[in-house]
């Protein structure tokens, strides 16, 4: 009868290794992941109208979020933030009554809800136009989608297998 040991603090390390690498190739997948579905998101927000009374500035497309990851010593996390903080604000209004408007009356309507230019038709001026799908509500589907599940999970295993350990083996 054959006895054998396994050596438990170098089976923890093993663990512990393939768990962190794990948890940050995840986080650093769906940041990515995520960021892209914003892109598509902003991007068919932009497709669906063409504006008839104010020029697109570009300014919620390419200024309105941003990706990002954390790492907080407990845990990882990532995604895509959505903020007004690098935006500009708005100019409205003729050339006797311009006046400027912080881009959260823009961006908020536009992300929640899909709403072209003013929640309120600009001045009441022109009706609102909105798309059938926020964009955010897009992010949202493209999340629940089970191939982006697997595809962040497929990152985390493919990252963590890479490393060196003294016990775990992998196929």
């Amino acid at each position: 009868m054959a006895i054998s040991y396994i050596n438990k603090k170098a089976l923890e390390k093993d663990v512990e290794k393939y768990l962190k690498t794990f948890a940050e190739a995840y986080a650093d997948a769906a940041a990515n992941e995520i960021t892209k579905f914003a892109q598509q998101a902003i991007q068919r927000f932009y497709d669906n109208y063409t504006p008839k009374y104010y020029n697109r500035t570009d300014d919620l497309k390419n200024n309105s979020f941003s990706r990002y990851k954390h790492n907080n010593g407990r845990q990882y996390y990532g995604g895509v933030r959505i903020s007004t903080h690098n935006m500009s604000p708005y100019v409205v209004g003729g050339l006797n009554n311009r006046r400027f408007i912080d881009p959260f009356y823009i961006a908020q309507p536009a992300w929640e809800k899909g709403i072209h230019g003013s929640a309120s038709g600009i001045d009441g001026r022109y009706p609102v136009i909105q798309d059938k799908q926020s964009p955010i509500d897009y992010i949202l589907w493209e999340m629940n989608e089970e191939r982006f599940q697997d595809n962040i999970k497929r990152a985390g295993h493919n990252a963590a297998i890479k490393q060196q350990y003294q016990l775990l083996r992998f196929k």
